[in-house]
């Protein structure tokens, strides 16, 4: 593996001596991936420097990784800073780089070293054409005429452009348009974003309607995602666009490729919004999160209960597997597009050759040598939608684009998710079908998905729908109780008390909540650190346990800790408040202390302070473990957790709007193993789970429970694979072909014991083992008698005071029994059995639709209450055979038919048959859509496949069942997909509609309305440039400003938001910016348009420094002055006008971010709606310099964020 070679390099190279006689002290940083070494050229007055380094991506070590140098020392020499400021070690490896780092420092030593002699530096053509080296996305400068420095004359600016340059460029933008046109071919809505034209920072979108996926109703549901949505591959080219061919060439497909990201979510349009691609990606950029999970919209989850006002409305968000997805399009795509081009491999194959070669070297094999493995093909058990099973690169390479590659690889990881590893991508093999993805066995994936944040997040679930997650935890809890727990989560890291751990005694003062041990000796010391977790008893006081984390070790013998948490189940008593075991600490004065105080804790109304009691450390891995203690483990564990209600709770009171819930943070209640075995209990639930009643967790399911279950708790319940629907439809249809069916389908119940439901719905349901004999055949049993169904269903039967011993305690479902109601195939004929039970054994022709969970019967309820009836009316009912219809004692249930199968129709030979008592479904002939052209060009452009010219392939037309909706291409895609000879860009682009003409609308003017050019620079006080100048600063700067200035020309000031105007800029280390066209409701803009003259910017100045951008810039408000935040002002400026972001410290900052990303954060922190910015009244006033600095020193001290370094040299 690539980690584990850097790892053994490093080592390796770490001996001494054996990087070096000039190399002492290599050895790893705090970071993965980090190493420092000390150069000491040994000679007299020559002062030794240290070297620090950093690979940002270990799994492109050794051979295509990038390797960041700088200096540590506070004082670094003149030689060390000129020697290493323009020096490429990319693609070395570690004794390669040190090396040459060496012979650099080495050089630069030398009398006549002036910094540019040294030319074996570019002797590497890798190395040469790095972007960090003067080329542009693996374009050299002679290539694109780019004068690093900025002086060069940019497309559409104030000169000609170099004749040259225009060709490559011309030449890139008909590739794009050709790529783009058989994207569009293929079926799919396409879409670019930003300056596609000039190649610096554009996007280009390819879209299709998550409807026309064919993916069943049961799998959107369970995967959340929005028929009606696009489904969006977003690629952002920041250097030019890059083909296929150069993406996957030997030579400049690593340069190529550094230039390409890629991102997944869904939008109500075809594209995102310029603005939400941008901030999708520079998050990502900062090291904040992938593109697309979390960050692209909403509040983790939290939405569904925090006041959508006050959130950021982004309409493109990430999908359920939007990490995974990501990262596998941005780390794998382009080496299986390598393999498929070279040795001719499908997809599958690829994937294969690359997972049985990741970390090696090629093989280096010719295509016929190569194994017959990796040509096979399993294709998926039923045909997927045409447009899924289309390969680009089954034709001809030179037909394919890598746009269209993107998204067919896309599709088939998100469509066919369950048959992957989440993690490793790899093709799971189970001998069961699930309806969620999952992780492979290999433990190590299970510890990657939940530490690197691809599962679902827990906190989303608690809000969203804790009922369900009460089920979750409460079917494993029962089965670890009953011994039926067979998985584990192992690979997880989990640290636990054991039976082997050692016992420690020591006094606890309860009041002060410290353990105090005898003397100082650190032979008998424990090992404990702030953090840890242990568990608590007393001696002969009973068997009752305590857990608590260690909140401070520093003041030895004394320790302190947080308040401990009971783990026994108190029955027939008085019952825990929030799931805790208080401590009853009584104070010295007698008074009851603020911590929650019930019966059964450590102190009890008249004990001593002091108390001695033992306690063992979580210092066992879970994973050492015998299965038995596991379950022992596990249910201990489970105990010490809040009720979900509660946990919902802290979080809705702890989370700001914006902010990432977390559970993590409520250290003192929830322990990291505690936190980690509920993420696995909600990760490894394989099956979809809605609760179907009038609480809050179901405001719109479009389900309604079935009529004539009393006080059953209904939750819509589906399995399988997401094609198991498709499968169950296509049973019914040809048993109702075969036996002519009225009613081809019938519900059932099925019982099983309460222990057993943690692995059904994780495994489906099946009849692999025996649990109650099998008198009539082998199958599965169904029972149409609801009653005959509950013996089978009920708990363990071991109770006492009226509770059972087998639930979770913090329970509110307080779950006695729970049976699934089924559809089943009509054809009792040909059942294994019947009578008395139906007995099934082909399991495509079964499908669960309802779970039914009974709570234990509190004896002090009311139970007069009942279920509330829904009158329903004829055509949402579902139609059942009378001679089969499930029935609870002598009431006949009323089961409602659902969205889907309201639509599902049943065919036959001789008529049509509708299974659902619904009203027809109509079928209207759909009117064909003219389509909107620019001209006969674009009337002409496409053809459907197979059709003549007679009947063009039609632009608009999303051939969907959604035409109310059908969303217009704009006007900038339809001429991104004009053909080069067409294309005029002098014309006015006009929209042909009907017989007549009309220009495309524009909004009305806003009276604010920007108006680039009128800003009064009068109070801007101008740099010189400056003496501390750096050539990497100076190439990063202007390549920045380039890529701003040709944005701005190519999209709409009002959508961009921000505005530079060059001529203000006579030093690229001090830019001049315009905040404007913030939205209308914010009362910023009232502010703005109360000043006379009206506002129409906020002008900000940034200054860069010499370590740009290693160090982040200065970014402050020039004028207008704001209101401070203990004024009742917002939007992250500070009382003298800093902007006040992590983002812009050292704590925050990261290398690869961008000044446009900057400037969308700060526009974004602006316009937040939680706390909005204002303004002060009166006259527009301005900021000093030296009240932003010290306002923004002031911000870094109270944060406790670190100033960038060298700061006071550029403010």
């Amino acid at each position: 593996m690539p980690r584990k070679q850097f790892i053994a390099d490093l080592e390796r190279l770490s001996l001494p001596g054996a990087a070096g006689s000039c190399i002492t002290g290599l050895k790893r940083g705090d970071d993965d991936g980090t190493f420092t070494f000390v150069f000491d050229a040994k000679r007299p007055g020559i002062k030794s420097v240290e070297v620090a380094g950093t690979v940002p991506e270990l799994f492109d070590y050794p051979t295509s990784h990038q390797l960041l140098l700088y200096t540590t020392s506070s004082d670094a020499p003149a030689y060390a800073s000129r020697a290493l400021e323009d020096l490429s070690v990319d693609s070395l490896n570690l004794e390669q780089a040190i090396q040459k780092i060496s012979d650099k420092l080495q050089k630069a030593l030398a009398p006549d070293y002036d910094g540019f002699q040294d030319y074996e530096d570019f002797a590497d053509l890798e190395a040469e054409s790095d972007s960090d080296e003067g080329s542009v996305g693996g374009w050299s400068d002679d290539e694109l005429q780019i004068d690093v420095d900025g002086d060069s004359q940019m497309v559409d600016g104030s000169g000609p452009e170099a004749p040259e340059r225009k060709a490559r460029r011309l030449a890139l933008i008909k590739e794009l348009r050709s790529d783009l046109r058989r994207a569009k071919a293929a079926g799919f809505k396409v879409g670019v974003l930003g300056d596609w034209r000039g190649g610096i920072n554009f996007y280009v979108a390819l879209g299709i309607r998550v409807g026309k996926l064919g993916i069943s109703e049961e799998a959107t549901n369970a995967w959340k995602l929005d028929r009606t949505k696009y489904f969006i591959v977003l690629i952002h080219y920041s250097n030019y666009y890059q083909t296929l061919e150069r993406l996957t060439g030997e030579i400049a497909g690593y340069h190529a490729k550094k230039g390409v990201a890629l991102c997944v979510g869904t939008s109500s349009r075809y594209k995102p919004t310029l603005q939400e691609a941008i901030n999708s990606f520079s998050r990502f950029s900062s090291g904040a999160e992938d593109p697309g999970q979390h960050v692209i919209g909403g509040t983790d989850g939290l939405e569904t209960e925090l006041d959508t006002s006050k959130k950021q409305e982004w309409d493109f968000e990430g999908i359920f597997i939007s990490g995974p997805l990501n990262q596998l399009l941005n780390t794998t795509l382009v080496p299986l597009l390598k393999y498929r081009l070279r040795y001719g491999f499908p997809w599958e194959g690829a994937e294969l050759y690359y997972s049985s070669n990741q970390g090696g070297k090629e093989t280096g094999l010719a295509a016929e040598c190569m194994d017959d493995r990796y040509y096979e093909v399993h294709p998926p058990k039923n045909p997927l939608a045409p447009i899924l099973m289309t390969d680009a690169l089954c034709g001809p390479a030179t037909e394919a684009s890598f746009p269209l590659l993107a998204m067919q690889f896309a599709l088939r990881h998100l469509v066919r998710c369950t048959e992957f590893c989440l993690v490793c991508h790899s093709r799971v093999s189970t001998d069961f079908e699930a309806l969620k993805p999952y992780v492979c066995s290999n433990p190590l994936c299970l510890y990657q998905y939940m530490s690197l944040g691809f599962g679902p997040s827990i906190e989303h679930e608690i809000v969203s729908l804790p009922s369900v997650v009460d089920l979750l935890v409460s079917f494993c809890y029962i089965s670890a109780k009953a011994g039926k727990l067979k998985d584990f989560p192992v690979g997880m890291d989990l640290k636990v008390p054991s039976t082997n751990s050692q016992i420690w005694k020591v006094d606890y003062y309860g009041f002060k909540g410290e353990f105090v041990f005898d003397g100082a000796d650190n032979d008998t010391r424990p090992p404990l650190k702030e953090g840890d977790w242990i568990i608590i008893t007393v001696p002969g006081s009973s068997s009752e346990e305590w857990h608590a984390r260690i909140t401070e070790t520093c003041y030895y013998p004394t320790v302190k800790i947080a308040q401990p948490v009971g783990s026994k189940t108190t029955v027939g008593g008085v019952s825990t408040l929030n799931g805790v075991q208080g401590i009853n600490s009584p104070s010295p004065s007698g008074k009851q202390t603020p911590d929650i105080s019930v019966s059964g804790g450590i102190f009890g109304p008249n004990d001593p302070e002091i108390k001695e009691v033992t306690f063992k450390i979580y210092d066992t891995s879970f994973d050492e473990l015998q299965d038995d203690e596991k379950r022992k483990t596990i249910i201990n564990i489970l105990n010490t957790l809040p009720p979900v209600a509660e946990m919902k709770e802290w979080l809705q009171k702890n989370t700001n709007v914006g902010d990432e819930a977390s559970l993590r943070k409520w250290r003192t209640r929830i322990s990291p193993t505690a936190l980690g075995v509920l993420r696995w209990i909600i990760a490894s639930n394989r099956s979809c789970i809605i609760p179907l009643d009038e609480s809050e967790e179901n405001p719109a399911s479009g389900f309604l429970p079935v009529q004539g279950m009393g006080e059953w708790k209904q939750f819509r319940f589906a399995m399988g694979a997401p094609d198991k629907e498709q499968r169950f439809v296509q049973s019914v249809r040809q048993a109702q072909k075969r036996l002519q069916l009225t009613c081809p389908s019938l519900f059932a119940f099925h019982g099983s014991p309460l222990q057993n439901w943690h692995s059904i719905i994780r495994e489906g349901l099946h009849f692999k083992e025996t649990a109650h004999g099998r008198a009539f055949g082998h199958g599965c049993y169904h029972s149409l008698d609801l009653n005959t169904s509950i013996g089978y269903s009920s708990a363990m039967t071991h109770s006492l005071g009226g509770q059972s011993t087998g639930c979770w305690p913090q329970s509110e479902l307080k779950i006695a029994s729970a049976l699934s109601l089924n559809e089943i195939v009509n054809a009792p004929n040909e059942f294994v059995s019947k009578n008395p039970h139906l007995v099934v054994a082909q399991l495509d022709w079964i499908q669960t639709r309802y779970l039914f969970v009974k709570s234990i019967q509190d004896p002090n309820a009311n139970s007069s209450s009942s279920a509330p009836k829904i009158t329903l009316g004829s055509h949402m009912i579902h139609p059942q055979d009378p001679q089969y219809t499930p029935r609870n004692g002598a009431t006949r249930l009323v089961i409602p038919s659902t969205p889907s199968s309201r639509q599902r129709i049943a065919l036959s030979d001789a008529v049509d048959v509708e299974m659902i008592d619904a009203p027809p479904v109509s079928s209207p002939t759909k009117k064909k859509k003219k389509g909107k052209t620019l001209g006969a060009a674009i009337t002409s452009m496409f053809y459907g496949s197979g059709n003549s010219a007679d009947d063009p392939y039609v632009i608009d037309d999303d051939q969907a069942d959604w035409d109310d909706a059908s969303i217009t291409t704009d006007t900038e895609d339809l001429l991104a997909l004009l053909s080069d000879d067409d294309d005029d860009e002098k014309e006015e682009p006009v929209i042909e509609k009907g017989k007549g003409k009309e220009v495309v609308p524009t909004k009305p003017a806003r009276i604010d309305e920007f108006q680039p050019g009128t800003l009064d620079t009068s109070q801007i006080q101008f740099l010189k440039p400056p003496s501390y100048a750096s050539s990497m600063a100076s190439k990063r700067l202007s390549s920045d400003l380039q890529s701003i200035i040709k944005l701005q020309e190519s999209t709409p000031l009002d959508q961009l938001g921000f505005y530079i105007n060059p001529d203000h800029i006579d030093n690229v280390y001090q830019w001049i910016v315009e905040l404007h066209s913030f939205p209308e409701s914010l009362p910023l803009v009232q502010d703005m348009r109360s000043k006379n003259p009206i506002l129409r910017s906020i002008v900000l100045e940034i200054r860069f420094g010499p370590q740009y951008p290693m160090t982040p810039p200065f970014v402050r408000v020039v004028k207008p002055r704001f209101l401070g935040f203990n004024q009742g002002g917002g939007g992250n400026v500070t009382l003298g006008g800093a902007m006040c972001m992590e983002l812009l410290t050292n704590s925050g900052w990261s290398a690869v971010s961008t000044v446009e990303s900057v400037l969308m954060q700060v526009r974004l922190a602006m316009i937040d709606e939680e706390r909005p910015a204002r303004l002060e009244r009166g006259n527009v006033g301005s900021y000093s310099v030296a009240e932003s600095v010290e306002a923004f020193k002031r911000a870094c001290r109270n944060h406790g964020w670190k100033e960038p370094e060298g700061m006071d040299s550029f403010v």
